[in-house]
């Protein structure tokens, strides 16, 4: 079973969303960059710190995710994705935990540290003693932990300001290997 289709479904339905109201605006008359100044002005005594979108990486979820992400302090990421198909299915499910170092309203940069758990099966067929099929069961072929700690940083300065693309590199353990291993996250904030 190929889950491309689906990642890529739910990284561009994120972009389109995040697009939308730059586009909304230019159709109306309206100056972005007027807009954009006007969000800012706005958004000087309070920072908008919530959000959903997409991550992807050992430690993300590799679906959709929703973050917290204020300004002082700490803050966190669950995500979690379930698909299925006829013949297989693919869970995951993330935490991470986000101690923020240095934050503006463009640029923000934090520890973090997390885990994940990443479970995978498959349909087989189900055989009596003379090899006949009687049915089908359900095996789990993958099922997996990683931890990880590392550095992120995350940015609006290169889309609409409601729109944080992270990049984090967490020193991670999974199977069986210590490595960098990076993720990223897109969020759009909705408070």
């Amino acid at each position: 079973m190929n889950f491309r289709p689906a990642i890529l479904l739910l990284f561009f339905g994120t972009l389109f969303a995040a697009f939308s109201s730059s586009l909304i605006a230019q159709e109306k008359g309206e100056s972005v960059i007027q807009i954009r100044q006007s969000t800012y002005e706005e958004d000087e005594d309070t920072l908008r710190s919530t959000g959903i979108g997409v991550s992807f990486g050992v430690l993300g979820a590799n679906g959709f995710s929703f973050r917290q992400l204020p300004e002082k302090g700490s803050g966190y990421q669950l995500g979690g994705i379930y698909l299925l198909s006829a013949d297989k299915s693919y869970f995951k499910l993330s935490a991470l935990y986000l101690y923020i170092l240095s934050r503006t309203r463009l640029t923000c940069f934090y520890l973090l540290g997390g885990l994940s758990y990443k479970w995978t099966r498959h349909k087989e067929d189900a055989l009596d003693s003379a090899g006949l099929k009687i049915g089908e069961n359900w095996k789990v072929t993958t099922s997996r932990w990683a931890y990880g700690a590392g550095f992120g940083v995350a940015t609006r300065r290169l889309m609409h300001e409601r729109v944080w693309l992270s990049v984090e590199i967490p020193i991670t353990y999974f199977k069986g290997q210590l490595l960098p291993w990076p993720t990223a996250s897109l969020h759009y904030l909705l408070w």
